[in-house]
């Protein structure tokens, strides 16, 4: 597993991890509920910034080089707090924009 440091605008770190093989539900992420306690998926202030950059270069790469198989094993080992979690993961994030 690689890792990469971004540097935000104040000087705070994330760790982005990148996996040799992303389409493995064993490989994941924190789950974005998990990453982003309490947020609102379909709130953008908890998608910019660092937490953009996590959503697009961690998350949604995963996220979306699993099988239809993989993210319901995902999504049943990692239940979603709230349907919006559920929708924004089975419809909006699935495709190749977000």
């Amino acid at each position: 597993m690689a890792r990469q440091a971004i540097t935000g605008p104040i000087g705070s770190q994330i760790l982005l991890m990148k996996t040799e093989d992303a389409s493995s539900p064993s490989a994941a992420p924190q789950a974005p509920w998990v990453y982003a306690p309490g947020a609102d998926p379909a709130d953008g202030v908890w998608r910019q910034g660092l937490s953009e950059e996590w959503l697009h270069n961690v998350w949604l790469p995963f996220w979306r080089g699993l099988s239809a198989e993989h993210r319901e094993a995902f999504l049943t080992e990692n239940v979603p707090p709230s349907e919006d979690w559920s929708t924004y993961l089975r419809i909006y994030w699935v495709g190749p924009s977000a």
